[in-house]
């Protein structure tokens, strides 16, 4: 099946174990401190969670299956389209899959699947990954 996401050039990178690392790092002292009650804003951590914020985007990739609105978002925002051919049984295997505007859906019946970058960038082989603009 294939599936179709739209991204900013700027916003792509590949999947990195030092991008999982740092996020991994940052959440961990989040959430000791929230573990203990804490829920203040941890200010000495200020520059983690800025780091954190801008990196969550490649953590998790959410694709379409209409192309058609994959390119759109290409076009509006002069970005990359990254085009994947996954079987079924992967899709179901690695891949949270959401209704998208679930309220208009009787006009328009969207569906997401969101899947973790380094499952994403692990498969990318398999399932033909390809990034063009």
């Amino acid at each position: 099946m294939k599936l179709y996401r739209g991204i900013k050039s700027s916003e792509y990178i590949e999947h990195s174990e030092a991008i999982e690392k740092t996020f991994k790092d940052g959440w961990k002292e989040i959430l000791k401190r929230r573990e203990t009650g804490d829920f203040a804003y941890p200010e000495d951590l200020n520059d983690t969670i800025v780091e954190l914020f801008k990196k969550q985007p490649f953590l998790r990739q959410y694709f379409t299956d209409n192309k058609v609105v994959a390119n759109q978002y290409v076009k509006d925002e002069s970005g990359l389209i990254i085009e994947v051919d996954v079987p079924i049984e992967d899709i179901l295997n690695n891949f949270i899959i959401e209704f998208q505007n679930y309220s208009k859906r009787k006009e328009k019946f969207e569906v997401t699947y969101l899947v973790h970058s380094g499952v994403l960038f692990e498969n990318k082989v398999k399932w033909g990954l390809k990034v063009s603009s």
